[in-house]
């Protein structure tokens, strides 16, 4: 518990460089996005795309919102976000509570094989 750190405050305010500096924050092995609306979870990914390595799991409270369609909230936010980062790959892993899905991680090189990094 020790580890976690906790900020109030919008998205768009919390969501800076100076947070990761000052909580010397550099790499996530997890991620929870609990947002129902596209633009919250949009700017969520957005702060965490320097975040996420190989093997993180990127849990998402209300995939299935929306009665599951892929053109609103946080499955829109990950559709555009995977276009604005090709390098990023998403795998599937488990769905959990009534609308929650779970993806693991890839980052891959231009021709899709995993990168060698030390991140």
């Amino acid at each position: 518990m020790e580890n976690i750190v906790l900020e109030k405050g919008f998205y768009e305010k919390t969501f800076k460089s100076d947070f990761l500096n000052r909580n010397e924050i550099k790499r996530a092995r997890v991620t929870h996005v609990d947002c129902d609306l596209y633009q919250s979870a949009f700017t969520s990914l957005n702060f965490v795309t320097s975040l996420v390595q190989d093997g993180t799991v990127l849990l998402f409270d209300d995939w299935l919102c929306y009665r599951g369609r892929p053109d609103r909230g946080e499955q829109r936010a990950v559709k555009e976000w995977l276009a604005e980062n090709p390098q990023i790959h998403l795998t599937p892993y488990r769905s959990y509570a009534n609308t929650g899905q779970s993806f693991i991680v890839s980052i891959m090189g231009e021709d899709l094989e995993p990168l060698a990094t030390s991140r």
